[in-house]
C-alpha cells in the first residue's frame, strides 16, 4: 500500500517518512474512513491514522501488462542501438555535434540549446 505523498509530507519528519519508506506497514484497526497503520522499522515503532483517501493500493500488474512492458523495453532497446549506428560523431569547436546518418524514426531528441525537437522535423544529413 502507498501513502500519498503530500500527507506523508504534511504529517510526517523527514526522519520517519525515511524509516517508513523502508517497512511495509500492518493494519491495526480500521473505521469507515481511516486506517490505525503500524510501522515496525529498525529506528522503532511508528504509528498513525491514515485517512483511506490517502491510501493507495499498489497497481496490479498482470501477465498481459508485463509481456506489454517487456515489449516496450526490446522495442526501445532496438531503436536506441539503431540510433546510435546511424549516428556519426563531429567535435566542432569543443563540442560533440551528433549527426544522424539515415531516416531513423526515433521520437525526438533534446538538442544543445535545451529544447526537444521531433526527429522528423529535424533535417537527415
Amino acid at each position: 500500500m502507498t501513502i500519498k505523498s503530500w500527507f506523508l509530507m504534511k504529517n510526517f519528519d523527514a526522519n520517519e517518512r525515511i524509516a517508513i519508506g523502508m517497512t511495509e506497514p500492518s493494519v491495526e484497526r480500521e473505521t469507515e474512513k481511516a486506517m490505525l497503520l503500524k510501522w515496525n522499522t529498525e529506528f522503532g515503532i511508528i504509528k498513525s491514522w491514515i485517512p483511506k483517501s490517502c491510501i493507495e493500493a499498489e497497481p496490479v500488474i498482470t501477465e498481459e501488462i508485463k509481456e506489454s512492458i517487456n515489449q516496450y523495453a526490446q522495442d526501445y532497446a532496438e531503436k536506441e542501438a539503431a540510433f546510435v549506428k546511424g549516428a556519426k560523431v563531429k567535435n566542432i569547436n569543443g563540442r560533440k555535434v551528433f549527426t544522424i546518418m539515415s531516416g531513423i524514426s526515433y521520437g525526438s531528441v533534446l538538442l544543445d540549446n535545451g529544447k526537444r525537437v521531433n526527429i522528423d522535423k529535424l533535417v537527415l544529413a
